[in-house]
């Protein structure tokens, strides 16, 4: 049985959770805070969680309950400091993302899960999807030949403005939108290609949302990426609330022999190519995203993903502050 506990109570954890109400081979030990006067209310009152020990910060929770993994998911601004906490007690980690809002935070994170010996993953749910797990498998197998451009979108609903946290509009607690959400759009090229980020140019604005003013609502950045392949990522809050899903999710590849369109919204797959209709392919049966991890096995991400791709879009919000090309 492998003993998991949690520090944080917001973010993604929640879908690590709907992985272990399934697997019986985990189970949540004990949770805490991120830091002093975090919420725990809705973390406690999932299926993993209730009737768990809580404590009252993560130092007395990593010193009281033995375990073998932690789940880091709190604001952005806390995820580092947690994340080194569980390293230097010898867990392996399932982290929110990002894992630092400064390179000089994701420089100490690596340090100390180099140091401990430890692994990690991040959670980027959306290599889950069978729509895009569909996408890579065509990449890898060749059917649109190499990769010369990608594009990615990320679209998400604002919500009511009273009712977002204030937190949101400082960077310190937020980080940006950049590292926030379009950590998903440069993960969705990762994830399809294998491709990384080497300079990026970008530009970000808060346009319509003045009471949360850190909380960029439009991001696009351009990305050099390996091999001299091109990128375009564009995150936005402007989903309009009467949409059908919360986020609007999409991929094109550009190869040498055909191009490949994957949308999460539709649940669709395209591959285009000469002389050819369109065709719509039938989508994969989903790989597991946390199980692998948990049972020790090599998962769809791992630690070198979640670093590569926090500094990626560190520097992308860096290049938008500066208005210039930052080198990854």
């Amino acid at each position: 049985m492998k003993r998991i506990l949690c520090i944080g109570g917001w973010g993604h954890f929640f879908e690590v959770f709907q992985t272990l109400e399934k697997y019986p081979g985990a189970r949540v030990c004990g949770v805490a805070p991120a830091f002093e006067g975090e919420e725990l209310d809705w973390i406690c009152g999932l299926p993993p969680a209730k009737n768990v020990p809580v404590f009252g910060n993560a130092e007395e929770l990593l010193r009281e309950v033995p375990a073998d993994f932690c789940i880091v998911s709190t604001r952005p601004g806390h995820i580092a400091k947690a994340v080194i906490q569980a390293a230097n007690a010898g867990l392996d980690i399932i982290a929110e993302k990002p894992l630092g809002i400064t390179l000089e935070e994701t420089a100490e994170v690596e340090a100390a899960v180099n140091a401990n010996g430890v692994r990690l993953m991040a959670i980027f749910s959306m290599r889950a999807y069978p729509v895009f797990q569909t996408a890579r498998r065509l990449y890898r197998e060749g059917a649109i030949g190499k990769a010369v451009l990608a594009n990615a979108r990320k679209s998400y609903k604002y919500g009511d403005e009273t009712a977002r946290p204030e937190w949101f509009g400082q960077r310190c607690e937020y980080g940006g939108t950049f590292p926030w959400i379009g950590i998903h759009a440069f993960d969705l090229i990762r994830f399809a290609t294998g491709l990384g980020v080497r300079r990026v140019a970008a530009l970000q604005a808060n346009q319509a949302h003045p009471a949360r003013p850190d909380c960029e609502d439009t991001c696009c950045a351009i990305a050099e990426l390996d091999g001299g392949a091109q990128g375009t990522i564009s995150v936005d809050y402007f989903r309009p609330s009467e949409a059908g899903t919360h986020g609007d999710d999409w991929i094109r590849i550009v190869g040498t022999d055909g191009i490949v369109e994957a949308r999460a919204s539709e649940q669709s797959c395209t591959l285009l190519k000469n002389g050819a209709a369109p065709e719509a392919i039938p989508l994969d049966a989903p790989e597991p995203l946390f199980v692998p991890f948990l049972e020790g096995h090599e998962s769809l991400t791992n630690a070198t993903d979640a670093f590569e791709l926090t500094k990626a879009t560190l520097a992308a919000r860096q290049a938008a502050d500066e208005k210039t090309w930052i080198e990854v």
